[in-house]
């Protein structure tokens, strides 16, 4: 089950505080960490999830674009809810198209 990773969060402007300059933070998602060890983010706004991969090592060679496809949107998964109230997807990543 995916557990409870961290807020996504934007600086929203800035405040004083005990004659501080501090930043305003606005919450606009959810990080969830898959049995897997990979991170999903889950932005409520677009009603979308993000798949976070690590960086890869560029080995001398120029990264190529993926050819532009029409690829049909998916139904959000409602059925792995866990105890944030974060309704998170599959750890099966094989429908990326990359």
């Amino acid at each position: 089950m995916a557990k409870y990773f961290g807020d996504a969060c934007i600086s929203d402007g800035e405040y004083q505080k005990d004659g501080q300059t501090k930043k305003k933070w606005m919450k606009i998602g959810t990080v969830v960490q898959q049995d897997s060890g990979s991170l999903s983010m889950h932005l409520p706004l677009f009603d979308r999830w993000v798949n976070i991969f690590p960086k890869q090592q560029n080995q001398g060679q120029q990264q190529q674009q993926p050819p532009q496809q029409n690829y049909q949107q998916q139904q959000p998964q409602n059925d792995w809810a866990n105890n944030t109230g974060v309704q998170t997807p599959p750890d099966d990543n094989s429908n990326l198209p990359f």
